[in-house]
């Protein structure tokens, strides 16, 4: 049997240049996910402020045809119809 030497983990030490910054990096990395969920959150909240109508009449009809007219379809020429639909 071969002696293995390991060398110990060192613990955290907030005093320390090295482990300060370390812990300042991932609080940075936290606060910046919790910013992007706070986001996600208030865009889905946004979202669901359109009316339900506008969606079904409008939005969703793009998908229903093969014209320019909100009610005619996605064609390669919808972009100034008001056709917006994405689904």
């Amino acid at each position: 049997n071969q002696q293995s030497n390991q060398n110990a983990p060192q613990d955290f030490n907030p005093y320390t240049s090295a482990d300060r910054a370390f812990a300042q990096n991932m609080l940075n990395r936290a606060q910046a996910q919790a910013k992007m969920l706070e986001l996600a959150d208030q865009m889905k909240k946004d979202l669901n402020t359109i009316p339900s109508q506008f969606i079904t009449d409008y939005l969703a009809a793009c998908r229903n045809g093969g014209g320019t007219l909100p009610d005619a379809g996605v064609t390669n020429n919808t972009w100034g119809a008001g056709c917006a639909y994405v689904g």
